[in-house]
């Protein structure tokens, strides 16, 4: 359960915090891209024309989350959005990104617990087998979308969002000084 729970938004944010602290700047868009940026505009239509209950709901067991409802209205509106499982689509996506990740260690690490969650919403009475098969596939769509935004703002100038020392240490490795691009751009201009 603490897997599941946890799995909606941990998945994305912790390795887009990880990457950001690192100046890893692309890596941290496609993770948040991939996830909840895109998928919230994919997924609303798709549980509004579909509205397909979860498991113990239909079957009439107990919650297995133990989630706390303030009347029938509340839990059915609330457990009709099940497919595709988003759970599953934010974890599916994150395994994706974290794949290419450098760092071997985190790698394993992130692709191993983005399983655990996909394994949870079968192991947890909520989703069924269609709702985690939807979640897979709006994961890798969201993913290959994100990679496309992605190469479309590699020709953006991310002088606005990055941080003048990050700014300099990158052109500086490059073997170009930060006063030589701008002396340029103002030779541009006049």
């Amino acid at each position: 359960r603490i897997i599941y729970c946890s799995g909606y938004i941990t998945p994305l944010f912790l390795p887009a915090i990880a990457n950001s602290l690192q100046g890893h700047y692309k890596q941290a868009w496609t993770y948040i891209l991939s996830g909840h940026l895109l998928q919230v505009f994919i997924i609303t239509p798709i549980y509004l024309l579909f509205p397909i209950s979860e498991i113990w709901y239909v079957t009439g067991q107990m919650d297995p989350l133990a989630r706390v409802f303030s009347d029938d209205f509340d839990r059915a509106f609330t457990v009709a959005w099940c497919f595709p499982s988003m759970h599953t689509s934010v974890a599916m996506a994150s395994l994706l990104v974290a794949w290419k990740e450098e760092n071997r260690l985190f790698k394993w690490m992130w692709c191993s617990y983005c399983i655990l969650i996909i394994a949870s919403t079968f192991l947890l009475p909520i989703h069924w087998v269609v709702d985690v098969i939807g979640g897979i596939i709006l994961g890798y769509g969201a993913v290959v979308i994100a990679n496309k935004i992605m190469l479309i703002l590699e020709e953006y100038d991310y002088s606005a969002v990055i941080p003048k020392s990050k700014r300099d240490s990158r052109r500086e490795r490059a073997g170009e000084s930060y006063s030589a691009v701008q002396e340029e751009k103002s030779r541009k201009l006049s």
